[in-house]
């Protein structure tokens, strides 16, 4: 059994490392446990995001029963958990049966008087999970947390369980934030864009789980007309949809498939997701038929093949049912003046290119682009450099043969393009990060590994990657213009 006494995360995560006999790594307000022997195979990470607010990762399988008690004599923080997958046990140190916290549910965890959590995790499954906590004495020093919001509403909280000897909730499934949830565990937050994307996921979870908190009073569980193991077959049941859409997808191939009857999977899709198994398949098919329009350039049709439909007049009648207007109408209002083209792509310098050539670059280049009402940003790190192009589809393309054609730059590489309703930019910017990145991190930007990931999608997820990776660094920007 292990009893962790740690104040930080750090010194937390590289307990447990000594006690798995794991591979441990501590970086810049950060640690890495990575195991794979007898024990498990997999990683934690630890961060310490600011004075008072930690996090850890779970991505991880124990082929063997792990277990430890936390003291909290040290500090007594305020736990909220998410588990994505597996499941995980706990209990206050005077209880006598562990309580299991099923997969995508909020839970919020605080033990009053110096007590101590103990928590066992699943064995042979893959426990998936953020862990985010916070110590009340440190809040106050806390100026990362917007303090009209969440650390005034932390302090509530606070005050409300002051009076509880052991405080725990299980408030109700939170299925929106499942994706956010992946995302950031499988991030990675090194370097400076990494970890800007972490950071701002982990803030935007916790707001989405100090909100369900409050606002929660029953669980979903109550008064369900399923099992909750029936509950969770349904959920796996919708992200089967999800990631099938352009199969043959009814209600008798799901029956025969997750082994429900057609009532149950009925009154299921009615209690999880308000909606019937019919107009959820139609609903996410048309959800994803107006992000393809939206980013790609596929035709009406190759579109309506993609959701699984045959017939595109089929498809537009249902598109109109749903939005109001024909799929065509939209795809022609995505391209008017109101949307805007984007691209982004990745280059090299040329041998012995020098950083004063890329900056004279952007700036005779800037000039151009405001001529033709593009907006964009340039990224250098060594010899990498990322450029978001924004504007009119034809004005964006012209400059993407210009610069292609200037000689100082090669093994240029298209990332993503297509149509954007809201434009990153507003004017040109640029980041020189080999300048600039010893403010935020010691560590180098994973660009290698962004890139891997981006390959690693479809076209309409690599959107959402591009879309992150270009808030990060305006907001990267805004930050360094502030200090």
């Amino acid at each position: 059994m292990l009893v962790l006494r740690e104040a930080s995360v750090t010194d937390t995560l590289r307990r447990i490392a000594v006690y798995l006999e794991a591979e441990f790594y501590e970086g810049h307000g950060e640690a890495t446990m990575v195991l794979d022997n007898a024990n498990g195979k997999g990683t934690i990470m630890g961060y310490n995001l600011s004075p008072g607010l930690g996090c850890l990762l779970y991505n991880i399988t124990f082929y063997k029963e792990v277990m430890y008690y936390k003291d909290e004599s040290l500090m007594n923080p305020l736990y909220f958990l998410y588990c994505l997958e597996g499941h995980v046990y706990h209990r206050f140190d005077k209880e006598g049966n562990d309580h299991r916290m099923d997969p995508l549910h909020n839970v919020v965890i605080f033990s009053n008087n110096d007590a101590v959590n103990m928590v066992r995790f699943g064995v042979n499954e893959k426990i998936m999970g953020t862990v985010i906590f916070v110590v009340q004495e440190m809040l106050p020093q806390t100026q990362d947390i917007n303090p009209t919001f969440m650390r005034d509403v932390l302090a509530d909280i606070f005050e409300v369980m002051k009076d509880e000897a052991n405080y725990r909730h299980v408030g109700k499934m939170m299925l929106a934030e499942a994706d956010l949830v992946r995302d950031i565990i499988t991030s990675n937050g090194e370097g400076i864009v990494g970890r800007l994307h972490l950071e701002s996921g982990l803030l935007n979870l916790l707001s989405h789980q100090i909100g369900a908190t409050i606002s929660s009073k029953t669980d979903i569980a109550q008064n369900s007309p399923l099992r909750k193991q029936e509950t969770h077959k349904i959920l796996k049941i919708g992200n089967y949809i999800a990631k099938n859409l352009a199969g043959n997808i009814n209600i008798s191939n799901l029956q025969s498939e997750f082994g429900l009857s057609s009532n149950k999977l009925q009154k299921g899709f009615n209690h999880v997701f308000g909606k019937s198994v019919h107009t959820f398949i139609s609903d996410m098919r048309m959800e994803r038929a107006k992000m393809l329009l939206e980013t790609t350039d596929l035709s009406i049709s190759e579109v309506a093949y993609t959701i699984g439909l045959s017939s595109r007049s089929n498809f537009s009648k249902m598109y109109q049912r749903r939005f109001g207007h024909l799929p065509s109408d939209y795809r022609k209002l995505v391209e008017t003046a109101s949307a805007c083209y984007e691209l982004t792509y990745k280059s090299q310098g040329t041998p012995n290119l020098k950083e004063a050539e890329i900056i004279a670059f952007h700036t005779e280049l800037s000039k151009k682009k405001k001529k033709l009402d593009i907006t964009g940003c340039l990224v250098h790190y060594g010899n990498d450099i990322f450029q978001i192009l924004e504007g009119p589809k034809t004005h964006v393309q012209s400059i993407m043969q210009e610069i292609k054609n200037d000689g100082r730059f090669i093994n240029f590489e298209i990332v993503w393009e297509g149509f954007k309703t809201v434009k990153v930019f507003q004017g040109c910017q640029m980041a020189m990060l080999n300048e600039k990145e010893k403010d935020l991190s010691k560590k180098t930007i994973p660009f290698d590994r962004f890139e891997r990931e981006l390959r690693a999608k479809v076209k309409e997820e690599t959107s959402t990657i591009t879309d992150r990776f270009w808030s990060n660094i305006r907001n990267f920007l805004l930050t360094v213009d502030n200090n």
